[in-house]
């Protein structure tokens, strides 16, 4: 039995089931009811549904945190625990900064107003504070909850979409994996085939094995790097997909923003 009697396990042969107490999202209100509410009313179940203000709560050496619900509750409360101490890279951020006079770093923390640091989220107001948007690009690296808060926030500052660019982890619905497989390069008739890893889109493995070709923007939107895949699967997020419907016929990618999953031969431009 657990400590208080909330739940219990039994065991039937060699197995261990538990019949604890489970917390469930897309419940809803009796007047707004989610997709599980609805579906437990369809099938005639009736249950005494209870609200739990907080998710759970997370305890190691460090923190002892407890998570509230709901997604706002949920972000602010995440934010709150990477105070200055714990900023990644900090020194090494610093040091280039003393050496590079072009560079500049701002850190934002959220549980603490400090002198020298921005206080709150990275929001747009910060964004255009340190970077001018006619001038600048924004790379968005970090938890796909950052990539969705960020989303809503560009959306009120007037950059092209070029301009912004996302890092593929948190787009990807599969499991990327380090691999490395072998990427056949078809140039002016001339044939040649090198390794490449999977966790690099084909245009850095081109450039890494010194292949030449053509590119401009990057991030997929110009198609100045558009290819022929001939064959082999290849992995390209939906944000970063600006070809046009005759390219995804006929089997036309931008390397700048694919990933190879398996072997591929691909033809590119001179």
């Amino acid at each position: 039995m657990v400590p208080g009697g909330a739940a219990a396990s039994f065991r039937r042969g060699r197995f261990e089931f538990e019949a604890s107490l489970h917390e469930m999202a897309g419940v809803g209100t009796v007047e707004t009811p989610g997709s599980v509410r609805k579906l437990f009313d369809k099938w005639g179940v009736k249950i005494n549904w209870l609200k739990d203000d907080y998710l759970f709560r997370v305890i190691t050496d460090e923190y002892d945190v407890v998570m509230p619900a709901g997604i706002e509750a949920f972000y602010e409360a995440m934010e709150k625990e990477v105070p200055e101490k714990d900023i990644l890279f900090k020194d090494e951020l610093d040091a280039l900064v003393n050496e590079c006079d072009k560079l500049k770093v701002v850190y934002v923390l959220s549980d603490e107003e400090k002198d020298g640091f921005e206080y709150g989220f990275i929001s747009k107001e910060i964004i255009q504070k340190y970077a001018p948007a006619s001038l600048c690009s924004v790379f968005i690296c970090g938890p796909k909850s950052m990539h969705e808060y960020l989303d809503l926030e560009l959306k009120a500052i007037p950059l092209e979409k070029k301009f912004i660019r996302y890092e593929v982890m948190n787009s990807y619905e599969g499991e990327l994996s380090d691999t490395l497989i072998n990427v056949t390069v078809i140039q002016s008739g001339h044939k040649e085939t090198f390794k490449a890893s999977t966790n690099e889109t084909i245009l850095q493995s081109l450039e890494r094995n010194g292949i030449k070709t053509t590119s401009r923007c990057r991030s997929g939107e110009c198609g100045f790097c558009h290819s022929r895949l001939i064959g082999g699967d290849v992995y390209i997020s939906k944000k970063q997909d600006y070809r046009r419907k005759a390219d995804e016929l006929f089997g036309y990618i931008h390397p700048c923003v694919t990933y190879p999953l398996t072997d591929i031969i691909i033809e590119i431009p001179n």
